[in-house]
Parts: C-alpha cells; structure tokens; sequence
C-alpha cells in the first residue's frame, strides 16, 4: 500500500505523452494499462503475496484500487525501480557530508487550511506543519521515505517545497537564487522538490493519500465529476426542499437530527435538542430544566429511549436509538428561518421508496473499543445504520455513478471526493451551534446533499 508522491510525475494531462520512469506513453491511460498489466503478473507470484502487510482481497480490486507505479493497494512492487530512477535523476549532486543542526522552533500551525479538512483522519498532521522539517532536514533532490503516513500529508508537504507561494506563507524569504531565509535572515534550505515515498499498512489510508497527492487526476477529470454531481442534483433535489411556515416551498440549508431521551423524574420524552439546546445561542447548555417537571438535569442524568424500525429493505426488524429531525434551517428573503420539521419534511423522508436506493454495504461493524461504544451507546451496527435515508440514497446512487465513469483515473478521482464526503455526511457529524464548535457526544446525525454548509445533531 505505498505511493509515491513526486511532484511533476502527476502534472500530464489524460490525453497527453508522459513519461514515466524512463519509459513514454501516449496518455496516461497507456501507462496505467501497461503496468496495471505488470502489477496483474506480480499478483500471481505466491511469495509476493506472503509480503507482510499484504492486504485481504481480491485481485481483481486491489487492481481496481490501484495506479501504478505510482500508487498500489497492496506492497508497491515498483519502489526499487522508483529508487534507482530517482537516484539516476537527483536535481542535485549528493552533499558529501550531510550535517544538520537540531530543528530548535516551536512549531504551531492550524487545522483550517482547506487540504487539511478534505479528507478527515485521526492523528492528521497540518502538512505545513510538516513542511518546516522537510525544508530543514532535505536537500532538493532528496528522497523522504513515511511509513506510517495515514492520508499523505508528508507526500503533500514534500511537493509544496517546490511552491514559492507556499514557502513565502510560512514565513520565510525566497531569494532569486533559491535560497530560503528565515526571519532573522538565516538561510535554512533551498526551493524544490523532494521525492516522496509513501506507505501505510491500512489500504483506505494509502488510497487517500494517493489521492492527496494527485491532485492533477481530480482537476483533470473535473467536467465528468461535475456531470455526475448535476445529474444527481437533477433526480434528487426534491429530497431536499422544505415548506416554510408561509407555504412556500424552497430549498432547505441544512436539518438538524436528534436522538430522543427521557426525563428521569417525570418520564417526559423529547429530543436532546429539545431538552438542552438554548433557542437564542444556539449552545448546547451542560445543565438544564426538565420543561415539565422543571428538575435540574445534565447529559448524563437522561434516559435514552429506543425504538424498533425497519431498516432499509422494509423487511428486517432492528432496534436503535430513537432519532427525529429537530428542527429545519431554510434562507428566505435574504433572512435565516429555523422552525420544527412539518408534515411536508416528514412525508419527503416516509416516501423515500425502495427503489431510490442503489447498492450500499450492509457489513456489520468488527468487534472493537469504539464500535461496541456505538452499539451499546445508539444501537448502530451496521454501515448504512450510519446514514440517514436521504443520505443514503444519495451516496448509494453517487457511488453507483463513480464505478460507471468511463477510466480508472475518472473513477480513481471519484472515489477520493466520494471518500471525503463520508465523515460530513453520517450520523456522526455534530452539531454545529454556531460558534465553530461541536457537540461533545459519542454519535451525531448528519444532513444534507449541498456539501458547503454541513450542521447536525446532538
């Protein structure tokens, strides 16, 4: 499961001559069809497969999931080749002695930047963060070797010290010839890339940051992700429209999803919403009256109330916590309305038919800490347990268009924008009560289909 991330080797358009290591193509569907070839003949090679860390699946999908030489979802068999190509083409000749002092700076940067929120993963460094050791450490020419590198920030930092933009945003000086300075004039390191080679043991890691470092495939391929996304936008939008308190019916901003407690005194039953979200701040309150009985409450103090639905099929019985939309969010007239959901947002979501879902996984989840937390805690289970219906349509049906795009790089980019949507779009979104921050809770419910504002549950 490695990448290898050198800036420059991804920069061809799909209909363009490239090269790579040494060899020319007419396009990049040629190389990827010539060594996807070459990666199909190692599959069959009995002691490749016994490589520690060798992934449990077919060939058939780690070809699938695969770009190579750049990227494969199992042990890369093309490093060694990438090794001696790179070492063959160094911008540089080798320093004949390396010597580096101590990196000795705070280093603090934030998570807002818009590469770092693509693709959510836990233990995610900020790459700029990741850009001052590089720069300190390396020489252009260099090759930088993360073995754990999860979603590829490394390989992203590692291709922005080629970037003057980026450089001069952490601070530093650029001189004309290369150089790089930091504030009090020293000069710390010179402009250009290094070569990266990424791995990570899981393979959903190590395709993100595939992904994460070829950015020239999603751009490259944008008027088809495009198409799919207007398509679906045209067979679904109705799912997301709601009646105003005035009759009119418009599209909906976003839906705000709760599950249902009890009061421990009194047995009153409303959503956590209702029970603890101040109507003016918008703040979820610590501690809070019970509207009945009027006794002084926190989280804990509740009572979870369950419910026995059907799932999906319309047939299976399953047991999960109660959850409602608690309220609906819609811009009219230039103004924010928020009211409770109407018999017309209930009824969008009773007539989602069977036959508006295409395939989705219905794998239950493996035994583990933090799943047995979900399932002891909300009573999910399974994969689509984690989506509303609405959601699940539209994920199910997108997915369904990505796999039916014409080339492998097509449904490559597809799968990393898809991938990158999951986390925004399952129940385990919070709740954002306006201040940026969200609900501290096990599980949230999530919302909508317009991906450039996403707010949900308690």
């Amino acid at each position: 499961m490695t990448k290898n991330a050198t800036p420059g080797l991804f920069t061809a358009e799909p209909q363009a001559a490239v090269e790579c290591l040494g060899m020319k193509f007419p396009n990049n569907e040629a190389r990827r069809a010539y060594f996807l070839e070459k990666l199909r003949e190692k599959l069959k090679d009995p002691q490749f497969r016994k490589t520690e860390g060798f992934p449990l699946g077919d060939d058939d999908d780690i070809l699938a999931l695969s770009d190579p030489p750049y990227y494969t979802a199992c042990p890369n068999p093309f490093i060694g080749d990438f090794i001696k190509y790179l070492a063959a083409s160094r911008l540089q000749a080798p320093e004949k002695k390396y010597h580096r002092e101590p990196f000795a700076s705070d280093v603090s940067e934030g998570k807002n930047d818009p590469i770092y929120t693509l693709h959510s993963y836990h233990t995610k460094v900020p790459h700029r963060a990741v850009m001052r050791y590089i720069l300190h450490y390396t020489s252009p020419g260099d090759i930088v070797f993360d073995g754990f590198c999860g979603t590829g920030m490394t390989g992203v930092a590692a291709q922005l010290c080629a970037d003057p933009n980026a450089i001069k945003a952490l601070g530093y000086s650029l001189a004309k010839s290369g150089k790089i300075h930091d504030q009090n004039g020293h000069a710390v390191s010179e402009i250009g890339r290094r070569h990266v080679v990424l791995s990570d043991l899981s393979p959903f890691a190590s395709s993100v940051a595939a992904g994460y470092n070829n950015f020239a495939s999603i751009r490259d391929h944008r008027p088809e992700l495009d198409n799919v996304l207007l398509s679906l936008q045209s067979r679904f939008k109705h799912l997301y429209t709601t009646k105003l308190p005035s009759s009119s019916v418009v599209e909906s901003d976003y839906y705000v999803w709760s599950e249902h407690f009890s009061c421990p005194h009194c047995s009153l039953e409303q959503s956590l919403f209702e029970f603890a979200v101040d109507r003016h701040s918008r703040a979820l309150r610590s501690a809070f009256h019970c509207p009945k009985c009027k006794s002084e409450l926190g989280k804990d103090d509740l009572i979870r109330v369950w419910s026995n639905v059907f799932d999906v099929d319309n047939r299976t019985h399953i047991k999960e916590a109660k959850t409602t939309i608690a309220e609906v969010v819609a811009s009219a007239q230039s103004r924010t309305l928020r009211f409770t959901p109407s018999k017309y947002d209930l009824d969008l979501l009773r007539n989602i038919g069977a036959d508006e879902y295409s395939w989705f996984p219905t794998a239950e989840f493996p035994h583990g800490r933090q799943t047995r937390k979900v399932r002891s805690g909300s009573g999910i289970s399974r994969v689509q347990q984690m989506f509303t219906p609405r959601e699940l349509v539209m994920l199910s049906n997108l997915w369904e268009q990505i796999r039916g795009l014409g080339t492998q790089g097509q449904r490559a980019a597809g799968l990393f924008l898809f991938t990158a949507t999951l986390t925004l779009l399952s129940r385990r979104e919070r709740y954002r009560d306006g201040t940026g921050k969200g609900a501290q809770s096990e599980l949230y419910t999530c919302l909508l289909f317009r991906l450039r504002r996403t707010h949900s549950t308690c």
